[in-house]
């Protein structure tokens, strides 16, 4: 009945780039809402709507975890069935399995060997900035802003406003990286970060190949290193995983 320029949403070019056709929107209103593009290990790029996580699969739009009618709490639940209030970001662990951050209830979620979407750290809108040796005792402002992990599997979260980086480890516990100190970036080089001061506005936080973490805060631009010390800021460039779009492309930042 039509032709494929007519019918098509969505296209991977020869590039490897994910394209549009003109008037996409008016053909699949969701793809005008999503804010947030990642890639997972394996290249697949995958978008946020601030309510659903899609991926781009098979030349269309999956839903993967969102869009039910069950907030999780203490009990897991199918991703499909999940609700969330606002995810603000998201990120692929070391199994290339979904972590979220909701700013709106202050929690990250994670999804498990079994499947289902486990509440992993912070306690649902509680908005304060409680360190704990349980991540589900500790606690997350209302300002989550960025998520990463980096190549130990460690989730990151960065705060918006009052700015600080906080870490879920390997042990569970919930711990202050940088923003809770006394000195600002330059002070601190060659220090542990946890001595840099609030980082205001964390514009831009991203995990390099090499575990540094690269952070952009107001007049702050420092990175982290493997030991946790802070070392001087370089040009910012975001990882593999980070997928940018230019006009009506999409593609992984090192293809654009």
């Amino acid at each position: 009945c039509c032709d494929e320029s007519e019918t098509s949403i969505l296209k991977i070019t020869e590039e490897g780039f994910l394209s549009a056709p003109n008037g996409w929107n008016s053909f699949h209103p969701i793809v005008g809402q999503l804010r947030v593009f990642k890639a997972d290990q394996n290249g697949t790029i995958y978008a946020s709507s601030g309510r659903a996580v899609y991926a781009f699969e098979n030349q269309q739009w999956v839903l993967k975890a969102g869009e039910g009618s069950t907030q999780v709490d203490t009990t897991p639940v199918s991703p499909l069935e999940s609700q969330f209030n606002y995810i603000v970001d998201f990120d692929f662990d070391l199994d290339n399995r979904l972590v979220i951050a909701d700013r709106g209830q202050a929690v990250v979620y994670q999804i498990k060997d079994d499947g289902l979407l486990h509440r992993i750290a912070g306690r649902r809108y509680q908005y304060t900035q409680q360190d704990a040796a349980d991540a589900l005792d500790g606690t997350f402002t209302r300002y989550i802003e960025k998520l990463a992990v980096d190549s130990q599997g460690r989730i990151l979260v960065a705060h918006r406003s009052n700015g600080m980086i906080r870490r879920i480890n390997e042990d569970g516990s919930l711990s202050t990286v940088a923003g809770r100190g006394s000195l600002n970036a330059t002070q601190a080089v060659g220090q542990p970060a946890e001595n840099v001061r609030d980082l205001g506005n964390i514009y831009r936080f991203d995990v390099l190949e090499d575990g540094r973490i690269q952070v952009d805060g107001s007049s702050q631009e420092f990175l982290i290193n493997a030991l946790g010390n802070v070392e001087r800021p370089a040009n910012f460039n975001y990882g593999q995983k980070h997928v940018v779009r230019s006009g009506m492309l999409w593609g992984l930042q090192d293809t654009l």
